[in-house]
Order: C-alpha cells, then structure tokens, then sequence
C-alpha cells in the first residue's frame, strides 16, 4: 500500500473513479474522510474534488494517518477546491480508528456549536 501510493503521489495522475459521485449542489456541508498519503490527498479525493463545483459547500475534514498527522492534506485542498474548507479538521491516528467514536461524536458536536 505505501509503494502505491508513493507511486500514485509521484505520478500525479488524475485517477479514474469507478463510481458515480453524488450531485454535491444539494447539500451545505460534506464531510470528507481520507488517509493521508505522504503527507497529502489520495489522487482520487483530489480528482473528486477537482471535479464538482463545491464553491456553496463547508467542508469537513477527518483524516487517518500512520503518524504523519494531517501533514499538507488540509493546505492542499484549499489550493484545489473551491469549498469553505474548514480549519477544525479531526486527526485519527490508523490504530485508533476502530476507538474514535466518542472523539468523533465530540467533534460533530464542535461543529455543530461552530455552524
């Protein structure tokens, strides 16, 4: 998995999604749950993000990562979409995703006080 996904982050290649992606105009918030890769997004999160008019949309991140934190995810993002992309992004280390109910339920409810 981590030589793919060097090889994916060096190649930068747009990834072709195998789905359809919702029509994300009908809503005001996504949420967007990703692992880092080397220190950033998934080729295919930044071509679902590349891909849709998200100018309407605050966007929330929860990332998993193996120790990197969310290294330049967030920044990237930023530089790619056109979403309000919000500062409170949620960190969870891989190991403790199974575990991270209650830290996820803490930070919906400091989003929702937040909004």
């Amino acid at each position: 998995m981590v030589s793919v996904a060097q090889e994916e982050i060096d190649s930068n290649e747009k990834v072709a999604l195998t789905g359809s992606l919702p029509d994300f105009s009908q809503y005001d918030i996504v949420f967007l749950v990703y692992p880092v890769w080397w220190g950033t997004i998934p080729n295919a999160v930044r071509t679902v993000l590349q891909s849709d008019d998200l100018s309407r949309i605050a966007l929330y991140t929860l990332i998993t990562h193996g120790g990197s934190g969310a290294g330049n995810s967030v920044e990237d993002i930023k530089a790619i979409c056109k979403a309000e992309v919000s500062d409170m992004a949620l960190e969870v280390f891989d190991d403790d995703v199974t575990d991270a109910a209650s830290e996820v339920a803490d930070w919906l409810y400091k989003i929702q006080k937040e909004r």
